[in-house]
């Protein structure tokens, strides 16, 4: 199993690709721009991508979809139904934001079901509803290995905003405490922005996590 982390785009996002060197599958998480660039990190390793896994639907995580959909072959995209909403606006969100003319996300493929597992080639991930930064929020736990792909739930002595009309800080601090938390500490967290991180060390670290177990003086 071999990982790349690309951090592309105007929010500065992370996609990550997660490949076998044996079967040479990929999977690709988040993709959040320039899906040549994501295809091509891909190819140079020798990899064929068969699935597209996004954490959640919000723009700087979505954009790249329908062009790496089709640049790999019309793979399925995977997401979870409540957030589906969000791809519907990615058109106004990037007008805003950037001013450019995109067009809407593709549908997703696959509506996604937390505590059922996804199996794509040699990889199998279980499904944890992370919800609070946004309702359909997932984290990806790739079975046999201590990785979880979590998207903008938590971050390096951070956490996921909850300043949206949708987004709700106690049910993302409770999405934390019951799905983030009671992973092995051992665990990496591939975050949407920043660095990746352990479940041990924003245990330890992490201030808002502190806060909300009531352990800081």
């Amino acid at each position: 199993m071999k990982i790349q982390m690309l951090t592309m785009g105007i929010a500065a996002t992370n996609c990550f690709i997660l490949g076998d060197p044996t079967t040479k599958t990929a999977v690709v998480f988040d993709p959040c721009d320039n899906a040549r660039a994501i295809l091509e990190a891909a190819q140079r390793e020798d990899w064929q991508i068969a699935a597209i896994l996004c954490t959640h639907g919000h723009f700087d995580h979505v954009l790249a979809v329908g062009d790496l959909k089709i640049m790999a072959g019309g793979v399925p995209f995977y997401l979870h139904p409540a957030d589906v909403f969000l791809l519907e606006q990615l058109p106004d969100r990037m007008r805003y934001f950037t001013g450019q003319a995109v067009p809407p996300a593709p549908p997703p493929d696959v509506l996604v079901v937390p505590g059922q597992d996804i199996t794509i080639g040699p990889f199998t991930f279980g499904v944890r509803h992370t919800p609070g930064h946004t309702p359909g929020s997932v984290t990806y736990v790739l079975n046999g290995a201590e990785v979880a792909f979590s998207g903008d739930v938590i971050f390096v002595n951070g956490v996921g905003r909850t300043d949206f009309p949708y987004g709700n800080h106690t049910q993302l601090m409770t999405s934390i405490f019951t799905e983030i938390l009671t992973l092995p500490d051992s665990t990496t967290l591939c975050v949407g922005h920043g660095y990746t991180t352990t479940v041990g060390s924003e245990r330890r670290n992490n201030p808002y996590v502190q806060d909300w177990a009531g352990q800081r003086p």
